[in-house]
């Protein structure tokens, strides 16, 4: 009988929470310079130059002066928050941030090197 009891509880619990059950929320955004695949492919070293390169992205994050050449940095950051809940009772959330920066040396305004770091 106590068995039944606690089944028959649990059974109007849900009927009455009706969809509300379970809930899981995703939200994603991007900040910065996304640097896309079609603007590497278009990359070439020893041919870019810093003017296309700023004319197809943007200014960059930052352009520091190196040994015979300049670095551009340019970064990205994708955030994702995710927020859910059970019964009303469990309720959880949660944040992940992936980050990519690219990198692009230039040698008397030609690129010479870029890479990716993505963190």
């Amino acid at each position: 009988m106590k068995h039944s009891s606690v089944v028959l509880l649990v059974v109007a619990l849900v009927g009455l929470t009706g969809c509300s059950v379970m809930s899981n929320h995703s939200h994603s955004r991007t900040e910065g310079t996304k640097v896309s695949s079609e603007t590497i492919s278009r990359i070439q070293i020893g041919e870019t130059t810093k003017s296309w390169l700023i004319s197809a992205l943007g200014v960059p994050d930052s352009s520091n002066g190196i040994e015979d050449g300049e670095l551009l940095k340019y970064t990205s950051s994708r955030i994702t928050k995710r927020h859910g809940h059970l019964l009303f009772i469990i309720d959880s959330s949660s944040e992940r941030i992936e980050k990519e920066t690219f990198f692009f040396e230039f040698r008397d305004g030609v690129l010479s090197r870029y890479w990716k770091e993505e963190v």
